[in-house]
C-alpha cells in the first residue's frame, strides 16, 4: 500500500492522531522536504494469507 504526501511537513501531520507514532527525532529532517513523499506499507491482507 502506497500514501502520498505533498511534503515532509504533510507526511508528519497524517501520522498525528495515528497509533503508529514517527520518532520526534525525525521531524526536523522531514520537515524540510518540499518535494513529494511516498510510504510503502506491507500489504496488510497479504501478510494475513502468510499466516
Amino acid at each position: 500500500m502506497r500514501e502520498h504526501f505533498d511534503d515532509g511537513a504533510d507526511l508528519i501531520d497524517a501520522f498525528a492522531g495515528k497509533r503508529r507514532k514517527l520518532p520526534a527525532a525525525c521531524f526536523p529532517a522531514l520537515r524540510t522536504i518540499r518535494r513529494p513523499c511516498v510510504v510503502r506499507e506491507r500489504c496488510r491482507l497479504r501478510l494475513l494469507h502468510l499466516l
